[in-house]
């Protein structure tokens, strides 16, 4: 390649476990094949009786496209389980028989992500990957950037980088690395943190977002500069106020979120035993239209109690888990989806806020309330936990178009630009 590649130290880790993984990507997915794809599974399928087999029912063509487009075809899934036709005990045919190279460019790159960022590419993972979930958020140097080589990649596919020839793409990269920056600043936790983030990407959205004209560099760097004052940091985190009741509008976005309906089944059952974890829920409607935020109101008092007494007991490693979580938003998610930083990290509190109310509600931890298990036995339960509740809700929205088509509905609605609203929800 013509720039050197870095990675996120939990790629250079990353090593598929194939049928030894809880939840393989070889299922439920729409993956589709450009033309070089479809020709590397013709070759394939001459030369294996298994693939030949399946091919007709696995391998679709696109009827309305030619040989030029990147749809040429794609993969159907058994109706019985919505498994690849090629996946045989959680293990792809023709990943075992051909290797790697063979493989569709979506099945050989996934969970890996590459991205050009100016002068080299970048590589990160999808949390919708239990291995990829694991290296993450287990590991207190997984989030540092190093230096990787091209000969670990057996196929590429190369997604839309920060560079653009108008202002938003211009300077994409330098607020990236800006917002990541908060992320390592010491003294303070994750909530904290994204706190920061809120602000100055609220800050800087009135003239940075895809419609600015003006060049926004000396804004810009008068906005990251003021930032790294810690006297006017402390100014600002002062404005943050968890002590209170939550408020109407940020439960509804959460709840809007939590209680989506549809049929997501692993993403739905984790909800469903999280909120059965707490006294008082059994008779709860999940489901109710005309009274959505009801669950979350009635669990909130129990919810905070279970927070606050699991920081108490594991807070380092918990705040390690959702600093790799939101750290790794800024590589997975990208700034150039967004309209502007604001609605960019609107999103992130909003995944921020599921994920904390699933983990500490989570069933696994509630024995960890009384404090008396032991310490390498409690760790083990929180990194089991973590990884679940992760993993479930990216899946979740990674494969689910109208999983995610949702999502980015509610963050196009004017509340979620408000700072207060967005406070609250973080807090939550």
């Amino acid at each position: 390649m013509d720039k050197p590649l870095k990675a996120l130290t939990y790629m250079t880790r990353f090593r598929c476990i194939g049928p030894e993984c809880e939840d393989h990507c070889c299922q439920s997915w729409r993956i589709h094949l450009d033309r070089d794809d479809y020709l590397r599974l013709q070759k394939c399928r001459k030369k294996s009786p298994v693939v030949n087999q399946h091919f007709a029912a696995a391998v679709q063509r696109n009827q309305d496209s030619d040989s030029s487009q990147k749809h040429y075809a794609f993969l159907n899934f058994r109706p019985e389980d919505g498994h690849c036709f090629f996946e045989q005990s959680g293990l792809c045919a023709i990943h075992r028989d051909f290797g790697e190279a063979a493989l569709p460019k979506t099945c050989a790159t996934y969970p890996r992500m590459t991205r050009v960022y100016g002068d080299f590419y970048e590589q990160g993972g999808s949390l919708s990957c239990p291995e990829v979930a694991r290296e993450c958020l287990l590991k207190a140097d997984a989030m540092e950037l190093v230096d990787w080589d091209w000969s670990h990649l057996t196929q590429l596919d190369i997604a839309p980088g920060s560079d653009g020839n108008d202002f938003f793409g211009i300077y994409a990269q330098q607020v990236r690395d800006a917002f990541i920056g908060l992320y390592r600043l010491s003294g303070y936790n994750n909530e904290e943190r994204t706190y920061f983030t809120l602000y100055l990407a609220r800050k800087i959205s009135s003239f940075f977002s895809r419609e600015v004209t003006v060049d926004p560099e000396r804004r810009l760097k008068r906005a990251f500069s003021q930032l790294q004052d810690p006297v006017f940091r402390g100014r600002i985190r002062s404005n943050m106020d968890d002590s209170g009741e939550p408020r109407e509008l940020s439960t509804n976005f959460l709840a809007m979120i939590l209680l989506i309906p549809g049929k997501k089944v692993r993403y739905n059952d984790l909800v469903a035993r999280v909120f059965a974890s707490y006294e008082g829920t059994a008779e709860l409607d999940l489901k109710d239209p005309a009274d959505p935020t009801r669950p979350l109101l009635v669990v909130w008092p129990a919810y905070r109690e279970r927070l606050a007494t699991l920081n108490k007991l594991y807070g380092k490693r918990i705040d390690m888990y959702f600093g790799n979580f939101c750290r790794n938003f800024w590589y997975e998610e990208h700034l150039k989806d967004a309209p502007d930083p604001l609605s960019y990290v609107a999103q992130l509190i909003l995944f921020f806020a599921v994920v904390k109310f699933l983990f500490f509600s989570h069933p696994n931890l509630v024995p960890l309330l009384t404090g008396e298990v032991e310490e390498e036995a409690a760790q083990e339960l929180l990194d089991r936990t973590i990884v679940e509740v992760v993993q479930v809700f990216m899946r979740s929205y990674t494969h689910n178009a109208g999983f995610k088509q949702y999502i980015r509905k509610a963050m196009r609605m004017p509340e979620m630009q408000d700072l207060a609203e967005l406070t609250s929800l973080l807090s939550f």
